[in-house]
């Protein structure tokens, strides 16, 4: 397993152990705060939300199941261009940035690592978990783009 895999990982497991023990009164390591943003407008703001703890576990799981790939240039076209999350772990201080687009998954931390994503699940979850924060026919129409890249 690559150090990026493994620190994903143990991220992950961060995040579910401070997710289940939460109700405990225990202390744990918070999970990371995750904050997605679909990159998709120009000239306005971009639709943003924050994931659950748990749903940031799935996300950082995700990504460690995915194969590795040399670096890719993502193109930044007008319209649609992925999804940027930040990955911000208040408590070490490290943050990490994340790009999901056309099927490519950049990971910028320590270090800028890339996976593919060929049935591009990690962008159609994002979208997924944008459901409460946009409106049905934007979602549609990025559902649409996602399909067709």
């Amino acid at each position: 397993m690559t150090r990026t895999a493994c620190l994903l990982v143990g991220m992950a497991l961060l995040v579910m152990l401070a997710a289940c023990t939460a109700d405990t009164g225990h202390s744990v390591t918070p999970a990371p705060s995750a904050y997605v943003e679909l990159d998709l407008f120009s000239g306005r703001p971009n639709p943003t939300w924050k994931l659950s703890p748990a749903d940031a576990a799935t996300l950082i799981s995700m990504i460690g199941g995915l194969k590795a790939s040399p670096p890719v240039d993502l193109p930044t076209p007008l319209g649609y261009r992925g999804f940027l999350v930040t990955l911000d772990q208040a408590e070490s201080g490290s943050v990490a940035r994340i790009r999901a687009y056309q099927g490519i998954v950049e990971y910028l931390g320590r270090d800028t690592r890339y996976y593919v994503d060929p049935e591009k699940q990690v962008e159609r979850w994002l979208l997924a978990t944008a459901r409460p924060t946009i409106d049905g026919q934007l979602y549609e129409s990025v559902l649409g783009e996602i399909a067709g890249q």
